[in-house]
């Protein structure tokens, strides 16, 4: 979603679509090329709102104006694309993981966004055996 929005949408409507092993190595393929792709700072802007949706009725008052003071740091950013998140931005997520510790979130949970980098993207060459 950080990415860009339209992108995001493209992979979610394949995924819904896809029923072959070719189909999903082509959105694997899809995935592995937008990952090389700048951030876009009004999609990471949106992408921080709408995670914001996942605690704004679990979260304490101190936490949601702590989560707007970081959220207009982030938009105060001047630019439009970037490779690596800006210091707001990092402190921003840094927060909603903190957040998600406190209120943990089943979906949000296996986010990538919140997974260390593993073998979320790793294609094995052969199908898993069935035990």
């Amino acid at each position: 979603m950080m990415k860009g929005y339209k992108s995001y949408k493209n992979i979610q409507a394949s995924l819904k679509t896809a029923s072959s092993p070719e189909n999903y190595k082509k959105i694997y393929e899809q995935i592995q090329s937008i990952k090389s792709d700048p951030f876009l700072h009004k999609d990471v802007i949106n992408t921080l709102e709408h995670l914001w949706g996942y605690f704004k009725v679990k979260a304490h008052p101190g936490d949601k104006e702590q989560f707007f003071i970081l959220l207009n740091r982030c938009r105060q950013q001047p630019v439009i694309s970037y490779l690596y998140y800006p210091e707001d931005v990092r402190y921003t997520l840094a927060f909603i993981s903190y957040l998600l510790e406190t209120h943990p979130d089943p979906y949000l949970l296996q986010s990538t966004l919140f997974l260390p980098q593993n073998e979320w993207n790793t294609l094995p060459d052969s199908p898993p055996s069935k035990i």
